[in-house]
């Protein structure tokens, strides 16, 4: 795919708490790579980068390379379905994030206080998050090995809506910003259940009731515009309260809910 976007140059680290201090450990870097058919390719290099072996005791039993390779998988699969927005808004920051995986202690120093849109909401606390100013999304290790979810197009989506629509993005209200990564959970049929009173809820109802409409039979390009060039929700879920009957989640900690 040629574009004038910078190529890919993003860090792969591991965070961790040392002697009481919170320290980010490089793992490598993934960048492009060309092949001799002329293709684009993602390729993780570890020059410099600790041992594997060493990150035992941080990873909770699971594979670094195994979530390299699925963040890996998920960007070439947004970029795929991207291509045609990719074009038009000629991004100006690399096409994949930096990733950052937490061990849980860490996790709990970094991790975003996440203020209540509105009054009533439950609590969301965050098992992942991106912060667009590193373009880095940062994930608890714990959270993937106790869930075997790995947020990776959840937090991807996240990147693409802030680096082909920056504007758009900082207008957002905190449940349009959750509307794009929940959509695209969807496009790639990894279905969610959030508590209907926070962001992501209030997303996935949005995206309820407009499967009942036209947008439906849309393309990804002209449902992607739609979706962005709302900055407030409320006119999306049209005044009315969501209601659902008999909901129930099991990510329930302490007083608030993991996202």
């Amino acid at each position: 795919m040629t574009t004038n976007t910078p190529p890919t140059n993003a860090s792969v680290s591991l965070v961790v708490v040392e002697n009481g201090t919170v320290v980010q450990k490089p793992l490598g870097r993934i960048i492009e790579l060309e092949t001799e058919e002329s293709y684009t390719v993602l390729a993780w290099m570890r020059e410099d980068a600790p041992p594997l072996a060493l990150l035992d005791s941080a990873s909770e039993g699971l594979r670094i390379e195994d979530l390299v390779e699925q963040f890996i998988e998920a960007n070439f699969l947004i970029r795929g379905v991207f291509q045609t927005l990719i074009k038009k808004y000629s991004p100006t920051q690399q096409l994949a994030p930096n990733v950052a995986f937490a061990s849980g202690e860490a996790y709990d120093k970094v991790k975003l206080k996440i203020k209540k849109e509105k009054k009533g909401d439950k609590e969301v606390i965050p098992v992942a998050h991106y912060i667009p100013a590193t373009l880095t999304y940062t994930c608890s290790l714990p959270a993937i090995a106790r869930s075997g979810y790995h947020p990776t197009f959840h937090e991807q989506f996240h990147h693409y809506h802030w680096i082909l629509n920056p504007e758009d993005y900082k207008a957002a209200d905190d449940t349009m910003r959750e509307e794009m990564p929940v959509f695209g959970q969807q496009l790639f049929g990894i279905h969610r259940r959030y508590h209907p009173n926070t962001p992501h809820g209030r997303a996935q109802e949005i995206l309820r009731r407009l499967a009942q409409t036209q947008f439906q039979g849309w393309s990804f390009e002209r449902k992607w515009e739609f979706l962005k060039e709302h900055r407030k929700h409320e006119p999306l879920l049209d005044s009315c309260e969501i209601v659902v009957d008999r909901y129930e989640i099991a990510e329930l900690v302490y007083e608030g809910i993991e996202i």
